[in-house]
């Protein structure tokens, strides 16, 4: 049976469809970057601070990964090394390719011109976030900033990804480049590919990978935005 967009990866569409993302995603680079390499480092956090002198370590599936944003390119290196899922825009649906790759994908979507369906948002993550604990689904990929930054520093966090208090594995990439920055910030995509294409030169990409954790109340209450 021919798997319909958005639906749960089952059977062999599981082995056939993660290794191809994975293929496209690094050839895309590729293209577009030049020759790299990705390289995963695990960072050792202590999370007492943030989650209570109670805190203890968990070898738990993440139900989300966050990370930093910087640019177009953070979604691509994402889906070499998860085959995730992304929380998108609803009008993501309609972009030509990228719609259609972003639905086969199982995208959690988002109207962000709606402020009444900001609750129905946070209804829909927990329940996609519930079918990742199940194994239907990869993790979702999400940004928690909102948008794109320099790539020194953090915009505060959204705080609809850690509502639900289930696990969440926080990431940090770094570009090592020659030539153009990949940080993309107010630069339109279609520019800034043109001009990576051009002037950029890619030559390592590191994942840092902290430790997963489980938001719960005393971090929500302690470190809440004032």
């Amino acid at each position: 049976m021919i798997r319909k967009p958005e639906s749960p990866y089952k059977g062999w569409t599981t082995y056939i469809s993660r290794p191809m993302y994975r293929y496209v995603a690094k050839t895309t680079l590729y293209a577009l970057c030049g020759k790299f390499s990705i390289e995963e480092v695990d960072v050792e956090v202590n999370y007492s601070k943030f989650l209570g002198p109670d805190w203890k370590a968990t070898d738990t599936v993440p139900t989300i990964v966050i990370g930093n944003h910087t640019s177009w390119c953070d979604i691509v290196v994402q889906m070499c090394i998860w085959v995730p899922a992304f929380i998108a825009k609803s009008s993501v649906r309609k972009m030509p390719f990228v719609g259609v790759a972003a639905q086969q994908s199982s995208c959690c979507w988002v109207d962000r011109g709606n402020k009444a369906s900001k609750t129905q948002t946070l209804d829909n993550i927990k329940k996609r976030q519930e079918e990742v604990e199940e194994g239907l689904y990869p993790p979702l990929i999400v940004n928690p900033e909102g948008g794109t930054s320099n790539g020194k520093y953090l915009l505060g966090f959204k705080k609809g990804c850690f509502s639900s208090l289930k696990s969440i594995q926080p990431i940090i990439i770094e570009y090592v480049t020659e030539g153009m920055h990949m940080e993309q910030c107010m630069m339109p995509i279609h520019t800034h590919i043109i001009m990576m294409g051009a002037l950029g030169d890619i030559k390592k990409i590191r994942v840092h990978k902290l430790p997963i954790f489980q938001p719960n109340e005393y971090m929500l209450k302690t470190h809440k935005r004032q």
